[in-house]
């Protein structure tokens, strides 16, 4: 939220806001805040097909359908061999998404060959060829040489995906050893892995329990998003005080937090399994990473999401993930770093800021407000836009009637979309303690009242039955 530029205190606001009504907000009187401003400029006539460019695309393929019915040749190797193919693939653009277990997979279908100086790879076959021993030369139409391959280079990547006219001839100038792949089993295999990770992704996710509540389209997305990365014991996932890029699902292994303590040394904070999250909490608040987190277990296998597919993927969740965070004792220690950070960055005209959204009602507010200030806070500042200021200014009213707060200032803006907004200045009460007391005991005599009452009439609808039992006894 953009930081607010306060008005003269006064009791009405643009855009028909009045503060001390005490009314409920009408949500639907409102329109959505948060929409883009679209252009009054038509937009220019699209003409399909004239001058269109001519692109190359794949054949279409139902990997669905096919997948359990694929079963390619598996070719042995030696250990050399597999080390070469594995390193060759991991970088290469069509297989770097791959783990180390479905990378192996994809050596273990590369038939090997042979060729003798002069020979031409790809050719009509339209094969992906890694080149293992020899060299190669790779020539334009005219005949010119344009460059040399040698071994862990490879050739026919565009032909073997795309079944294209070679751009350039490859002509072996030595001879020559290497492992291949058609686009047959190429096709099959990476749809068919695509289809058991995502299915194994999207299943681990419904099993974590603030993830619940995606809808499977959410889970799905979520799913093709995460990029598979391993780390072995000692290897540090995430780097304390660094700028966060990635949040981490832990597959499998164990992982451990280590935090900094008040001298800023290095302090064991908790330990992760499979099934847990971390990193997300950076991305939540938009700050570095509090702490280190290291490779506890021999291997660790994790599935991560870049910062630029997080707001996409956990927007849904973001809110339910930032509330169940904060009563989860497990984060006390990011709690209170990030507490007592927040306390060093404050503005003392505003004290703790809370952002207000529409979506919860103003006693959840009111709620912790009043949490906080229990707990030490003097001053509290409510910041909202669009259908959030109706929220603000319903918390504000059920704090200000109960006597907990005073106002200290009350200010408008507009956002840098041009969305109006309101910020609440609220200080404690003198009497905030005796008031919280009284209140807190009225909820409590409230409550056993409640609860006697339901109890008497249970015991009334029980009284006939009892009566019946007692007749029936001889």
């Amino acid at each position: 939220m953009a930081d607010p530029t306060a008005s003269d205190e006064t009791t009405t606001f643009s855009g028909g806001f009045t503060f001390g009504g005490g009314a409920e907000p009408d949500e639907d009187s409102q329109e959505e805040a948060e929409s883009d401003h679209e252009s009054d400029t038509p937009p220019e006539p699209v003409n399909f097909g004239r001058g269109r460019r001519i692109t190359v695309s794949a054949q279409v393929y139902n990997a669905a359908q096919e997948a359990e019915l694929f079963t390619p040749a598996v070719y042995d190797k030696s250990a050399d061999d597999v080390a070469t193919l594995t390193e060759v693939l991991a970088a290469h653009y069509l297989f770097k998404h791959l783990d180390d277990r479905e990378l192996a997979t994809v050596v273990s279908y590369m038939k090997p060959g042979q060729h003798t100086k002069g020979d031409r790879l790809c050719g009509e076959h339209k094969l992906f060829y890694v080149i293992v021993e020899g060299t190669c030369s790779v020539q334009a139409k005219d005949g010119s040489t344009t460059r040399q391959l040698g071994p862990k280079d490879t050739c026919g990547e565009t032909e073997m995906m795309y079944f294209t006219e070679e751009s350039s001839e490859y002509v072996t100038t030595s001879d020559v050893r290497t492992f291949s792949i058609d686009n047959n089993t190429y096709t099959r295999t990476l749809h068919s892995t695509f289809i058991q990770k995502r299915a194994k992704y999207v299943e681990f996710i419904k099993k974590v329990t603030f993830l619940k509540g995606l809808s499977q389209p959410e889970c799905i997305q979520l799913a093709d998003a995460l990029q598979p990365k391993n780390f072995v014991a000692g290897e540090t996932l995430i780097h304390c005080n660094n700028t966060p890029d990635y949040m981490y699902v832990i597959l499998e292994g164990t992982v451990k937090v280590v935090g900094r303590d008040e001298k800023d040394e290095m302090i064991d904070v908790c330990e992760f399994e499979a099934g847990a999250i971390v990193g997300e909490m950076e991305f939540l608040h938009d700050h570095n990473n509090v702490a280190d987190v290291v490779a506890q277990s021999d291997e660790v296998r994790t599935a991560r999401l870049e910062r630029k597919h997080f707001e996409l993927c956990m927007g849904p969740l973001k809110d339910l993930l930032k509330h169940a965070r904060k009563n989860d004792p497990v984060f006390a220690y990011y709690n209170k770093k990030r507490s007592a950070e927040k306390k060093q960055e404050r503005d003392p005209e505003k004290g703790a800021v809370i952002d207000v959204v529409a979506r919860w009602k103003p006693y959840t507010y009111a709620g912790q407000v009043k949490s906080m200030m229990k707990e030490g806070e003097t001053r509290v500042t409510l910041t909202a836009l669009g259908l959030g200021t109706e929220t603000a200014i319903g918390t504000a009213n059920r704090l200000t009637d109960g006597k907990f707060v005073t106002l200290k200032k009350v200010g408008t803006f507009l956002s840098a979309r041009g969305v109006p907004g309101i910020s609440i200045t609220l200080d404690k009460a003198a009497d905030f303690d005796t008031l919280l007391k009284e209140a807190e005991a009225k909820a409590a005599e409230a409550k056993a009242a409640e609860e006697e009452a339901k109890a008497a009439e249970t015991k009334t609808q029980d009284a006939p039955a009892a009566e019946e039992q007692a007749e029936e006894k001889p």
